[in-house]
């Protein structure tokens, strides 16, 4: 009998019962570490206080039919803060993380996640200078910031934003490629290629022929 996959509510993290939780707390940060044996745990900062938890989502477990179980474990990792905002994702060919900066809104970073192993916040290697145009930087305000793996070191940088005078919205689509550095295992080059804008309209579609 094969094995089919399935939703399945999750315990809720400890950290709704702590004291000086709100409601209204949103997580702030997540991302998820696949170990050497193929299993995923969940990372996520809340805002505030609260810190950083992980969830492991199955552990190895020979006397299992399957060879793994679920674990339903959630364990407070340290009262840190991961250092992207939003999610960040694992690009095997650089063994980072990819994701925007905490710090600094809207800038790509890489971080090195291996020291929450040891329960150890981890650290930004590299955050790259926003490749906003001026007249976008300066004229306009930051909605939402994607990250799309292109694979081969290649990404799509999707930057939602709001001009100030008029209120309208759109999009910047920017191409950008990840090079490694002469004579260094770990820093690597952005090279930024083509820019895109793409205005929202207001315009709807009501009927289909």
């Amino acid at each position: 009998m094969r094995a089919a996959w399935r939703w399945r509510l999750l315990p809720p993290p400890p950290f709704v019962c702590q004291p000086g939780y709100r409601r209204s707390s949103s997580i702030t940060a997540y991302t998820a570490v696949v170990d050497g044996n193929g299993c995923s745990t969940i990372y996520v900062t809340c805002e505030g206080s609260i810190g950083t938890y992980s969830f492991e989502t199955a552990r190895l477990d020979s006397h299992h039919r399957l060879g793994w179980t679920h674990s339903e474990e959630w364990k407070h990792v340290g009262r840190w803060s991961l250092p992207f905002k939003g999610g960040a994702q694992y690009v095997p060919e650089f063994n980072m993380w990819f994701g925007f900066s905490a710090f600094s809104p809207g800038h790509l970073c890489a971080v090195d996640l291996s020291a929450m192993h040891h329960d150890r916040p981890p650290t930004a290697l590299q955050v790259w200078k926003n490749l906003l145009p001026p007249e976008v930087e300066w004229m306009c305000i930051p909605v939402r910031f994607e990250l799309l793996n292109l694979g081969d070191g290649k990404f799509l940088i999707a930057g939602t934003f709001e001009a100030e005078t008029t209120g309208q919205q759109f999009a910047l689509l920017t191409g950008v490629e990840m090079m490694p550095c002469v004579g260094d295992d770990r820093s690597l080059q952005m090279v930024k290629h083509k820019c895109t804008r793409y205005a929202f309209t207001t315009d709807a579609i009501e009927w289909v022929l």
